[in-house]
């Protein structure tokens, strides 16, 4: 795994569900998956001082799934930052992917 996370910015409509999907390979081809065997993830959407903790689970042996519920907005529309960060059973942690957030303002609530 390389030093620094690969980009992947997001564009959310304030107020939706989203569900993201990750999977993680060893190999350029993609097909070779990373065992995620007794590893943690967490993922965090952060505008300024506030912080939206994302539901993450990890399906073995290469899955990530990200949700947002509708229901767990605690952000604005504007702009915010986010990142997955993978903790491994040795206790090393891994930023895997990160990038920044673009919030549509939601019209009908």
């Amino acid at each position: 795994m390389s030093n620094h996370p690969a980009m992947m910015p997001l564009d959310l409509y304030r107020g939706d569900d989203y569900v993201m999907q990750v999977r993680l390979w060893s190999d350029i081809a993609h097909s070779i998956p990373i065992d995620l065997t007794g590893v943690t993830a967490r993922a965090e959407i952060r505008q300024g001082t506030v912080v939206m903790v994302l539901d993450v689970t990890i399906a073995l042996p290469n899955l990530i799934d990200i949700v947002l519920d509708s229901d767990d907005w605690t952000l604005s529309a504007g702009s915010a930052h986010w990142d997955l960060q993978l903790i491994f059973a040795d206790g090393m942690k891994y930023t895997m992917l990160a990038g920044a957030v673009a919030i549509g303002g939601d019209i009908v609530q």
